[in-house]
C-alpha cells in the first residue's frame, strides 16, 4: 500500500533540483526558418542534467549546440557561436515526445520542432517483470493520482471562475489570463540518487488539464465525465488491461518516465505547483515616421 501522505500546492521561485540525467542520441529535429525553405528530419542529440538542457544538431549552415534552463514553463537557450537565443516549451499531452518553440541567430528567425527518441541510458524493464505486490502498489498510486488530479480541478476551476467573470465583465485590467500546473515527482529519501538538502527532483510534468478548458469555467464535470486515458485498456490480457488511468498516470509511464515500470517505484512525494497569470495588453499610438515606407525613431 501507499504510505498516508498528500500532496503539497506550492510554488517554487527559485528552485534547485537534482533531476536524472537523461540522454536522447536517437532525437529529430525540424528547423524551419523565416528566410528558406525547411530542414525536416535533422538527426539530433538531446541531453538533460536537472533544469539544464542541451542539443546538438546539423543543418546547412553547419553545427550548432544549444544550452539552456528551464524557466517558469519554457526552456530558454543560447547558442553564443552563433549569436543565437532559443525557446523550447511542452505542447499539450497529445503531442507525444516533442518539444515546440523559436529561434534566433543574429538577424535570422525561425521555429524549430524537437522529437525525442528513447533514452539511451538502460534498458527499460518490461512490465511483464513485475510481481503481485508491485501490481498491487501501482493500483494503489493510480488511485492516488487520480484523487491528486481531481483536487488539481477543483482547484483550477475555482481560480479560473472570478478571472473569466472579471474578463466577461469588462474589467478595465484584465485583458486575458493562463494557469499553469506544474507536478513534480520526487525521489524517496531511500533512494540512491536522493540528495539531502536538495529537490531530488525524478519527472516533472507541466501545461494545461484539457478537462479544465470544456465549457464555461464554472461548469461542474459530472463524475462520469473523466476519459480513461490508460494505454492498455484495449490489450487482452494486459496486467493493466482493466484499470482506469487518469491523465496524470498515463502522462507519467507514457512520457515522462524513460523506464517507467522501475522508475515509477522510487516516486516518494508529489509536489503541485500552480502559476497563474493576468495578462493585460496596451497598444500604442503610433510614433512620427509611421506611415507607410517610414521608420519611426527606433528604427
Amino acid at each position: 500500500m501507499l504510505p498516508e501522505r498528500g500532496f503539497s500546492a506550492m510554488k517554487i521561485h527559485a528552485p534547485s533540483p537534482h533531476l536524472i540525467s537523461r540522454m536522447w542520441d536517437d532525437s529529430r529535429i525540424d528547423v524551419l526558418p523565416c528566410d528558406g525553405p525547411p530542414q525536416l528530419d535533422l538527426p539530433c542529440r538531446v541531453e538533460r542534467h536537472g533544469e539544464r538542457i542541451e542539443i546538438e544538431f546539423t543543418d546547412s549552415s553547419g553545427p550548432r549546440r544549444y544550452l539552456g534552463e528551464w524557466y517558469k514553463s519554457s526552456f530558454s537557450l543560447q547558442c553564443p557561436e552563433r549569436d543565437g537565443t532559443a525557446t523550447l516549451y511542452k505542447p499539450p499531452l497529445q503531442f507525444h515526445r516533442v518539444l515546440m518553440g523559436a529561434w534566433r541567430e543574429g538577424k535570422r528567425r525561425g521555429a524549430w520542432h524537437l522529437h525525442l527518441g528513447f533514452a539511451s541510458n538502460r534498458t527499460a524493464r518490461p512490465i511483464e517483470d513485475l510481481s503481485q505486490h508491485e501490481l498491487t502498489w501501482l493500483r494503489d498510486f493510480a488511485e492516488r493520482l487520480r484523487q491528486v488530479e481531481a483536487a488539481i480541478e477543483a482547484e483550477y476551476t475555482r481560480i479560473q471562475a472570478p478571472l473569466y467573470a472579471r474578463l466577461e465583465a469588462g474589467d478595465p485590467f484584465l485583458d486575458d489570463y493562463e494557469i499553469d500546473v506544474e507536478v513534480t515527482y520526487l525521489l524517496r529519501n531511500d533512494d540512491p540518487q536522493y540528495l539531502e538538502n536538495s529537490d531530488s527532483i525524478l519527472a516533472h510534468d507541466w501545461g494545461y488539464f484539457p478537462r479544465c478548458h470544456i465549457g464555461k469555467p464554472s461548469r461542474p464535470h459530472p463524475a462520469s465525465e473523466p476519459m480513461n486515458w490508460n494505454e492498455f485498456q484495449h490489450q487482452q490480457g494486459h496486467p493493466l488491461e482493466h484499470e482506469f488511468h487518469c491523465q496524470l498516470y498515463h502522462g507519467l509511464y507514457e512520457e515522462r518516465l524513460d523506464d517507467p515500470w522501475r522508475d515509477i517505484f522510487r516516486i516518494g512525494d508529489i509536489w503541485v505547483d500552480i502559476h497563474v497569470y493576468h495578462q493585460k495588453f496596451v497598444d500604442l499610438p503610433k510614433g512620427p515616421g509611421s506611415k507607410a515606407g517610414g521608420q519611426g525613431p527606433l528604427g
